[in-house]
C-alpha cells in the first residue's frame, strides 16, 4: 500500500467513463454525487530533467507521466468494441494521503476541487448542463476482462519510452478534442502524432533486434507477423501516413490545399487501430477485441480472382 502524495483531478462530463470505481496499482478512478475524479500517485523526483514516471509530462500540460500511464491504461484496456474516453480538467490538487481509498469516504478533502473554477471549466462544452451532478456523466460497463487488460498495460508500460508516451498522450488528447466539432481537425492532427509515435516505436524495436536501417515496410511487416495478420507488403499504415504528410506539410508531393479534405471516419478508424497497436507494443499481447477482429478477418473467404 502506497502512503504519500497523490495528484487528485476532477474529470469533465464530456467524457465517457467506466460505470464503477477502478483501482490500478496505486491509482484510483472514483466518483461521488458531484462527479468523477482521478487520484494518481505523485511522488515528484528532485531531478526535473529526468524523464521518470512522476514528473510533468509536458511543459504546456500539467498531466504527470504517471497520470498519462493511468489514463491510457483505462483507455486502452477498454478496447475497440466498448471504448471509453477520459476528459481530465486542467485543475488539480496534490494531497498527502495514508491510503488512496480515504478519498471515497471524506468529501471534505475534495472541497477545494469542487469550486466555481472547476465547474466553469466543465461547463464550457455544454453550458446548459449541471456540471455538479453525477447524473450528467455518461458511463458504460467495464468488464473484468477489460480491467485485467488495463492492469497488464499499467504494469508493463515503460514510462521512459519517450515516443510511446508521446503517442499515448496524443491519443488521449484526440479523444478530448473530438468532443468539440470545431476542433475535429485538431483531433485528427493528434491522432497523426500518435501514428508517428507508433511508427517510431516499431522502428526502435526493429533496431534493437538487429535491423540496421529498418524501413516503413519492415515496420508494417513486423506488426502483421507479430499480430497474426497476412502480409500485405504495404508501408506502415500507408494510406493514413500519406494523410499525415498532407496534414503536417502544407505543400508536399501530394500537392497543396487550403483545407485538406479529410473525413471524420479517418479519426475514428485510425484511433481504433492505434489503440490495439499501442496495447500490443506495451504488453506484447493482443487485446481481446483485436484478437476477435483478427480471427474474423482471417476466417473470411478469399474472393475469387478476376478473369
Amino acid at each position: 500500500m502506497y502512503v504519500g502524495n497523490y495528484r487528485v483531478r476532477p474529470l469533465s462530463f464530456l467524457g465517457l467513463y467506466p460505470d464503477e470505481d477502478l483501482r490500478v496499482g496505486n491509482d484510483l478512478l472514483f466518483r461521488n454525487e458531484h462527479g468523477i475524479f482521478s487520484a494518481v500517485q505523485n511522488e515528484m523526483v528532485e531531478d526535473q530533467g529526468k524523464c521518470a514516471a512522476f514528473v510533468p509530462g509536458f511543459e504546456i500540460d500539467n498531466w504527470t507521466l504517471q497520470e498519462i500511464r493511468f489514463f491510457s491504461s483505462l483507455y486502452l484496456g477498454a478496447g475497440e468494441n466498448a471504448p471509453i474516453s477520459l476528459y481530465p480538467l486542467p485543475t488539480n490538487q496534490d494531497m498527502f494521503l495514508p491510503e488512496v481509498e480515504v478519498l471515497l469516504n471524506n468529501m471534505g478533502l475534495l472541497r477545494r476541487l469542487m469550486n466555481e473554477e472547476t465547474y466553469a471549466f466543465s461547463r464550457k462544452g455544454r453550458p446548459e448542463a449541471d456540471a455538479r451532478n453525477l447524473n450528467h456523466f455518461e458511463v458504460r460497463p467495464y468488464s473484468d476482462v477489460r480491467f485485467e487488460q488495463a492492469v497488464r498495460f499499467w504494469e508493463a508500460l515503460d514510462s521512459e519510452d519517450v515516443p510511446l508516451i508521446r503517442g499515448l498522450h496524443s491519443l488521449l488528447k484526440s479523444e478530448m478534442l473530438v468532443c468539440h466539432y470545431q476542433f475535429l481537425d485538431a483531433s485528427l492532427s493528434a491522432v497523426h502524432v500518435a501514428l508517428d509515435a507508433a511508427h517510431a516505436s516499431v522502428l526502435r524495436r526493429l533496431k534493437c533486434h538487429g535491423g540496421a536501417n529498418p524501413s516503413s515496410k519492415d515496420a508494417m511487416a513486423y506488426l502483421e507477423e507479430e499480430m497474426g495478420y497476412p502480409k500485405t507488403g504495404l508501408k506502415f499504415f500507408e494510406d493514413y501516413y500519406d494523410d499525415r504528410i498532407r496534414n503536417f506539410h502544407t505543400d508536399s508531393r501530394f500537392g497543396a490545399s487550403p483545407v485538406p479534405d479529410f473525413a471524420v471516419d479517418d479519426i475514428y478508424d485510425l484511433k481504433s487501430q492505434l489503440r490495439s497497436v499501442f496495447f500490443f507494443l506495451v504488453t506484447g499481447e493482443l487485446h481481446s477485441d483485436m484478437r476477435e477482429e483478427r480471427d474474423l478477418f482471417i476466417a473470411r473467404p478469399t474472393p475469387p480472382a478476376r478473369l
